[in-house]
């Protein structure tokens, strides 16, 4: 028989497990918005989640509780994602959202930059080649021409 204090420890890492399984739901909803996923990956996407918390789940109960399911424990987790949802969601997806604005803007000023600079780097090219073809059209004209002294 388990005493209160062992039941009171995996209640409360049940209560954990809860605010980690609506964290994660949250990070699978930022990757579902981010991908604009519909029909069957957004099922894929439910699958990988459903998934990812019976592993959860399941390794909370061989670590604390020997494998016993037991009514408290499901409790414990209805009470963690239901605290999680009332008190951290909202900070939570706000910092994901903010995420990924700024992913979003570094990626978009990367490619500017990039574009820009591929500008920069062609009109390098092409004016050392015009500068190259005066070169040789130079040499042509006069073969003993060596340059600026």
């Amino acid at each position: 028989m388990e005493t209160l204090d062992i039941q009171a420890r995996v209640l409360g890492v049940a209560v954990l497990a809860g605010v980690l399984m609506g964290f994660i739901y949250d990070l699978f909803w930022l990757a579902r918005t981010c991908t604009r996923a519909r029909g069957v990956w957004t099922g894929l996407s439910d699958l990988t989640y459903w998934l990812a918390c019976a592993a959860v789940v399941f390794s909370l109960l061989m670590q604390v509780n020997r494998g016993e399911v037991r009514l408290f424990v499901l409790f414990g987790l209805a009470i963690g994602l239901g605290a999680y949802r009332i008190t951290l969601r909202h900070n939570v997806v706000r910092g994901l959202l903010s995420l990924r604005r700024g992913v979003a803007r570094t990626a978009h000023r990367v490619g500017r930059a990039t574009r820009s600079g591929g500008r920069i780097i062609r009109r390098s090219i092409s004016s050392a080649q015009k500068g190259f073809a005066k070169l040789r059209i130079i040499h042509a004209l006069f073969p003993k021409f060596k340059g600026r002294r």
